[in-house]
């Protein structure tokens, strides 16, 4: 999500969550610093971890896949779902950094 085109939002008008997305959108760079992970609540770690599981698989299954993405997906799939348990859990920085990569 933080290297993607798209910015949801909850439209309050509305009431429901919908989004935008335009190329001006993507970051220059991304910063992901597993020391950060130390001190974020273990609910919104497991929650965050899952998420990211989840966008992994959907880039796997979409009818929009490439062998790139695919080799991207799994790998991801593969990180998270070797690391994520401990990454959540322990003060363990490798694993959260591989949950990150």
């Amino acid at each position: 999500a933080e290297v993607s085109a798209a910015v949801p939002y909850f439209d309050e008008r509305l009431k429901r969550k919908t989004g935008t997305h335009s190329r001006f959108f993507y970051p220059k760079v991304a910063i992901l610093d597993a020391t950060l992970l130390d001190s974020l609540p273990v609910r919104q770690a497991v929650q965050s971890g899952v998420d990211a599981l989840t966008h992994a698989m959907e880039s796997l299954l979409t009818v929009k896949s490439t062998p790139i993405t695919d080799a991207m997906a799994l790998n991801a799939i593969k990180l998270l779902s070797s690391n994520l348990r401990v990454a959540t859990n322990t003060s363990d920085l490798e694993a959260k950094q591989r949950a990150l990569m």
